[in-house]
């Protein structure tokens, strides 16, 4: 990787508050506009309607519905991912993806991760592509990639609900569908995909994970702590980049 594309660890400090909300907690806003409400932000994102290819409510999906990848109309979209949006957050391995990628230009998709993974990465292509044209990006319904992003939603939902036997692809295809949301400029649902790639990444690290024996056999996983850091660990041969909790050590892999 480049030199100038190397990315530092990151810390949010625990209290971090933005310029704005600290601007409209000062005492002369309060004069002029009143008292700034603590959960103003979060009642006007929770209150924003979503477009229906954007549900996080996970449903029945089978082959048959999924797209067809077409290299000749899929193949710029991966470009554009690796040109735009990779230099920001460089998780993935391209010459490991483009295997995945060009099986499953063969073989067709699957309803599993790492198709998922290939959805969101064209998903994120059209985003990057189309967000220069400010007629589709400052529609409330833009959706770029629709065709790719919401089955890659409904497979990632129940992989992430459902699955006791996740891979590495899970908790990337998150964390790249949270960079989509992101263009979208919707940042609770940035922020709730990155806590559930957070999550994963800890069950993939069995220290991470409390058996408990009942009525059944419950798995129940060691939430986050609010620091989050950028870490950097080793699947295979390949450096990948994940979000996990800044006071442990970094998983291995």
């Amino acid at each position: 990787m480049p030199p100038e594309h190397d990315i530092p660890p990151m810390s949010i400090p625990i209290g971090h508050t933005t310029t704005t909300e600290y601007m409209l907690h000062m005492n002369k806003m309060k004069v002029l506009f009143g008292e700034f409400p603590p959960d103003l932000f979060i009642r006007a994102e929770s209150n924003r309607q979503i477009p229906y290819q954007l549900s996080f409510v996970p449903g029945t999906i089978t082959e048959s519905q999924l797209p067809a990848l077409d290299e000749l109309g899929s193949y710029p979209l991966v470009e554009a991912y690796f040109r735009h949006v990779h230099v920001e957050m460089p998780i993935l391995d391209k010459p490991q993806f483009l295997e995945i990628y060009h099986h499953h230009v063969r073989a067709g998709l699957k309803v599993d991760c790492d198709s998922a993974l290939c959805l969101a990465i064209l998903a994120l292509g059209s985003a990057a592509l189309e967000q220069v044209d400010p007629t589709k990006s400052r529609s409330p319904q833009w959706v770029p990639g629709a065709d790719y992003i919401s089955p890659a939603l409904q497979i990632l939902m129940n992989e992430y609900l459902l699955s006791f036997c996740p891979t590495i692809t899970l908790p990337q295809s998150l964390i790249l569908v949270s960079k989509y949301f992101g263009f979208l400029l919707r940042p609770l649902q940035s922020w709730k995909l990155i806590h559930m790639a957070s999550t994963s990444i800890q069950y993939l690290n069995s220290r991470y994970v409390c058996p408990l024996l009942s009525v059944g056999t419950m798995l129940i996983s060691y939430l986050p702590p609010k620091e989050v850091r950028l870490h950097q660990i080793t699947l295979g041969s390949s450096p990948a980049l994940f979000y996990c909790p800044g006071q442990h050590s970094t998983p291995s892999g």
